[in-house]
């Protein structure tokens, strides 16, 4: 539900701004002195250095000078697996218990460890005749059949030269199709503008009505594209035999997506918006060729990454948590800088050497981005342990300014909303960070995050989660050798050290003040 900076000017707004004090209990918290501000409780710079250390996995564990696709830390790979072995050596640093906690195929979620595999792929764009053409900057997403020919046949390659480029129809209209068939009959594809998390798109009112039917949180733009592109490529596959994919040119000029969660018939090509616009001014000329090799791994290897800390009582356990994976993107608000957070606060009881009530288990919930994997495996397979709260962290910390985005508050449990939202107020959070402010919403089910099975399967559990807003322009977004989209250089210091201030008096309050 798939950032930010590099000098340190924020730090000094903090220091000014958050001198409010933090309420902390003598008796549990025996060696905290309550004179402590909040500018004094969050390690800023720790937050900084461990996004740093797991944004640039994807620069430090990949060679692509060799054809190495960097997969950053996408579910499964040797990039998630540094993540893991970086936030272990930080947790038992800080004197926690540090474990793994691998993913099995379990009879709940038999296909648990499954993901289909892209092993390699490749765009060749020529303008016009003479243009030798050149390698774009791309993703080509999986497919969930084979070609037409032997649609059972998913662990497949394939090589395709000189495509037309064509407009897509504007939707799935069969007299716009029955053209297209009898136009052209050697292959092509199709080609359109992405609207993903596109934040100039106001959606018209059926669009509203769809989105607000399956969520009060849902993006009804978001929801509204997805659908169509599903059945339209679905229709491509089964009627245009000589439709071979979809391209979907970014808003962005130097980005593209990396909608690799989504399952199509076809292939769907993502390039930034730069080549499609070029694309777009020269369909009548303009040809590509690509390739994909991919295959379905059955026994993909990924853990949970876990941290507790014992408390007084251990018959309770709080789960503080955050993705850690990402999409093929440096992931920096998506979220290193999440997990960061996390691991901060857990610093923050080591350093002051606070034993809480309940025992904290600090947790790096692996394979997010391919449906929350490696939560459902820690619900399904941890059914005797009293799981009180979730505090799930997701993406956050990040600058956007144009527009600015809403800190949004998802929780099932309508008090605990209240509560948050009292802290964020406190903080003021909205002024301090320059963003719309903050919104909340009950959600009986979870939010699109980690939350979400305990909230499905616990109805006991109090869950929420910080997430900021849908109308992020780089959401998963990688461009230009993984420096553009979701980067560090948006790593928002005041936004990051408010975030994690306003997160640590919630745990504090549910772990220490209760």
């Amino acid at each position: 539900m798939k950032t930010t900076l590099r000098t340190k000017r924020g730090i000094s707004i903090i220091l000014i701004i958050l001198i409010l004090p933090l309420n902390i209990s003598t008796t549990t918290a025996q060696t905290i002195k309550t004179e402590y501000h909040p500018c004094n409780n969050i390690d800023i710079e720790y937050i900084y250095n461990l996004t740093a250390a797991l944004s640039n996995i994807i620069f430090t564990e990949y060679d692509e000078e060799h054809g190495e696709i960097a997969k950053s830390r996408s579910f499964g790979t040797k990039g998630e697996h540094k993540a893991a072995e970086i936030l272990k050596d930080n947790m038992s640093a800080l004197g926690l218990y540090a474990y793994y906690e691998p993913l099995t195929s379990i009879p709940k979620h038999p296909d648990l460890i499954y993901k289909y595999e892209i092993l390699d792929y490749q765009l060749k764009i020529h303008y016009n005749d003479t243009d030798p053409g050149h390698l774009a900057d791309c993703y080509i997403s999986h497919t969930v059949n084979g070609p037409r020919n032997n649609p059972t046949d998913i662990n497949y390659s394939v090589l395709l030269q000189n495509l037309s480029v064509i407009q897509k129809p504007r939707f799935a209209n069969p007299f716009d199709y029955l053209l297209v068939r009898n136009q052209y009959s050697k292959d092509f594809v199709f080609i359109t503008e992405d609207d993903s998390y596109n934040p100039t798109l106001s959606p018209p009112p059926m669009k509203q009505f769809l989105g607000k039917i399956f969520s009060p949180y849902s993006d009804p733009v978001l929801f509204w594209s997805w659908l169509r592109y599903l059945i339209e490529i679905s229709i491509w596959y089964r009627f245009l035999p000589h439709c071979q994919g979809l391209i979907r040119y970014d808003f962005n000029n130097h980005t593209h997506n990396m909608d690799y969660s989504s399952d199509w018939n076809l292939p769907v090509i993502f390039i930034n918006g730069t080549e499609g616009r070029n694309l777009i001014a020269n369909l009548n000329t303009s040809q590509i060729s690509y390739r994909l090799y991919q295959e379905l791994n059955t026994s993909v290897e990924s853990y949970n990454v876990i941290g507790q800390l014992n408390g007084t009582d251990p018959s309770k356990t709080i789960i503080v948590d955050s993705l850690y994976d990402s999409v093929w993107t440096q992931g920096a608000a998506d979220s290193a800088i999440g997990m960061a957070i996390v691991m901060s606060i857990a610093k923050f009881f080591a350093d002051h050497n606070i034993t809480p009530l309940y025992t904290i288990k600090f947790i790096g919930f692996s394979g997010e981005e391919y449906g929350f994997r490696g939560a459902y495996h820690y619900e399904a397979t941890n059914k005797k342990e009293n799981i009180v709260y979730v505090v799930d962290l997701n993406q956050l910390g990040f600058t956007q300014t144009d527009p600015p985005l809403y800190l949004e508050l998802l929780s099932n449990n309508k008090d605990l909303l209240a509560t948050v939202k009292n802290i964020t107020e406190f903080y003021d959070y909205s002024n301090v960070t320059h963003q719309k402010g903050v919104r909340t919403f009950h959600m009986p089910f979870g939010a699109p995050s980690n939350d979400q099975p305990f909230a499905r399967y616990r109805h006991t559990t109090k869950t929420i989660c910080f997430l900021k807003g849908l109308n992020w322009y780089y959401h998963h977004r990688d461009g230009l050798h993984h420096s553009e989209g979701d980067v560090l250089k948006y790593f928002n210091w005041t936004d990051v050290a408010l975030t994690a201030q306003i997160v640590l008096d919630l745990i504090m309050k549910i772990s220490v003040n209760t």
